[in-house]
């Protein structure tokens, strides 16, 4: 039977310790590439708010693509936050594991990268069943001779 203090415990050889911590170093790195492209995003949504809202534009085509581009780029960033944020996380607490040997670090940093996969995976899903559906629908158009003639 083990004792509950090896239960608790890792055993992480030092290579892959290095790894690891290599890993969490690239993670932050690019989070921190992801906070400056969120930044742009909201640069980009203010603008187009600004033009939508402030300047005399008479083109109805114009105006919807500058609200077209403002609700894109608010909600791209609520969409993108959460995934950088998941990664910067891991990234600290991996750094903060590594320096102390402190296993809850080691638990919060692997959770956080197991709800960045997660997110991942069900954002890849739906790009898929996307993807499927348009290709079904497009599909059903060209037997049924759907379009332009």
């Amino acid at each position: 039977m083990e004792s509950a203090n090896s239960k608790d415990s890792i055993q992480v050889e030092a290579g892959n310790w290095l790894l690891l911590q290599d890993a969490a170093k690239w993670a932050r790195w690019l989070a921190i590439a992801g906070y400056l492209f969120l930044v742009g995003l909201v640069y980009l949504g203010i603008r187009s708010a600004n033009t939508l809202l402030f300047l005399p534009i008479k083109d109805p085509a114009i105006r919807e693509l500058a609200a077209a581009t403002c609700v894109g780029a608010i909600l791209s960033c609520l969409f993108l936050y959460f995934p950088f944020r998941w990664l910067y996380r891991f990234g600290s607490h991996m750094k903060k594991a590594g320096q102390e040997a402190n296993l809850s670090s080691l638990t919060i940093s692997l959770i956080c990268l197991r709800a960045f996969f997660r997110y991942l995976a069900i954002w890849l899903f739906l790009l898929i069943g996307l993807y499927v559906v348009f290709v079904s629908i497009t599909g059903v158009a060209s037997m049924l001779k759907w379009g332009a003639q």
